[in-house]
């Protein structure tokens, strides 16, 4: 019989919930953790799945600490260690070397590797292996199951199967549409971009170098994430009617128009699947309310322009992890006022920071073009700023 009264509820078991489901288990509390489907196990001959995150290295020494790293090592990921960004829409290339590419380099500050790409599935399976092999007795997990109501004040939820859940603290890790903060009367503010991320999975002939590309246009960046093996996801902005079509169109015709529209670093390819994906920018006015605390997506919600998201959701899982280890769970508002402190700020700084390079980029305002190409060219040769611009992609200040 399923027990009801547990130290911890993560509702949201994806990889923000998992991860947070393990800290709490590892600090020896009981923990209910709710995810509505099951994953399927690891099959290394299935394709690889399209959603996939650019983690970095502060991600990467989270998800070693939790026992889960070992796991996404038994199956597959694929490091970088190099990122280069340019401005595709300048027309005054002829002024400056190497069509104004800066590059971010591990080496440039001593480090092996900038991060990993990982798919999201199996960053999620991950988590749950872990807990599988060692953290049943502390986790208890709940699928197949929807939450009819929740109570932020009392800390309780009752599922679909009319089964009451008590916890001492709600923690809601639920998404963008969370019923953790729509329960708990928590406003947002934002809104939706004109343009739609679409991703295109492709099988390269010639592995892709271990690097990871950006440029900029005035419909929207074009990048490159490499994968494992021979495969590579681009990421492909553009404005709905375009989006349509990436989504629609047959292998062929979209082959020949990546081959027209990206740059020639590809070498022979086949298209394997397409995805598109609304980009939404999304800031929860508080971050918890009664006994009830948000965390990742349900608390923000970034412009993917950098793959930032992922990891700012992580940084909310250490930080409300240190908070709880150090004060334990018997004063919620303390501990809500506490994390807040610690994430709000550097998250809604991130969000903006994405919101500058996304519009000062979008245009082909000549102008603005000339001091895109002049900051480009400063950023690469920045020497110190540059390099203190690594570890805070990094993670790692």
């Amino acid at each position: 019989m399923l027990e009801t009264k547990f130290d911890c509820c993560v509702v949201g078991g994806g990889m923000v919930g998992a991860a947070l489901a393990l800290g709490l288990a590892k600090q020896f509390h009981k923990v209910a953790l709710i995810e509505k489907k099951p994953l399927a196990g690891f099959d290394k001959a299935q394709a690889p799945d399209i959603r996939v995150s650019a983690l970095n290295m502060h991600s990467i020494n989270l998800l070693k600490s939790l026992g889960a790293w070992q796991h996404v090592q038994k199956m597959r990921y694929r490091a970088y260690d190099t990122l280069s960004v340019w401005d595709g829409e300048s027309s005054r290339k002829h002024l400056f070397d190497k069509s104004q590419t800066t590059q971010f380099k591990a080496s440039e500050i001593d480090r092996e590797l900038l991060g990993y790409f990982v798919e999201n599935r199996l960053l999620q399976l991950a988590l749950y292996d872990e807990i599988k092999a060692n953290w049943t007795n502390e986790i208890t997990c709940i699928h197949e199951q929807t939450i009819s109501s929740i109570d932020v004040e009392q800390g309780s939820l009752i599922l679909s199967s009319g089964q009451l859940i008590e916890a001492r603290i709600l923690l809601g890790a639920d998404g963008a549409n969370s019923q953790i903060r729509q329960s708990a009367g928590i406003p947002t503010s934002g809104w939706q971009y004109a343009q739609k991320a679409n991703a295109v999975l492709i099988k390269t002939k010639e592995k892709v170098p271990d690097e990871t590309w950006q440029a900029f246009y005035a419909t929207g960046p074009r990048a490159l994430l490499p994968m494992h093996d021979h495969y590579a996801c681009l990421i492909w902005y553009h404005n709905a009617t375009k989006s349509k079509w990436i989504q629609k169109a047959s292998k062929e015709d979209l082959k020949a128009a990546v081959i027209n529209d990206f740059p020639d670093v590809l070498g022979e390819f086949e298209i394997v699947k397409v995805a598109g994906f609304p980009i939404t920018r999304m800031h929860a006015h508080r971050y918890g309310q009664g006994k009830a605390i948000i965390v990742g997506d349900a608390a923000h919600t970034i412009n993917p322009l950098a793959g930032q998201g992922v990891n700012l959701g992580f940084k909310d899982v250490d930080a409300l992890l240190s908070i709880i280890q150090h004060e334990g769970l018997d004063k919620p508002k303390r501990l809500i006022a506490l994390y807040e402190n610690k994430r709000r700020v550097p998250n809604l700084l991130m969000m903006s920071l994405m919101d500058v390079i996304y519009h000062g980029f979008s245009n082909t305002f000549m102008p603005m073009q000339i001091a895109r190409e002049i900051g480009l060219k400063v950023a690469d040769k920045a020497g110190p700023l540059k390099k203190m611009a690594l570890k805070y992609a990094m993670g790692l200040v």
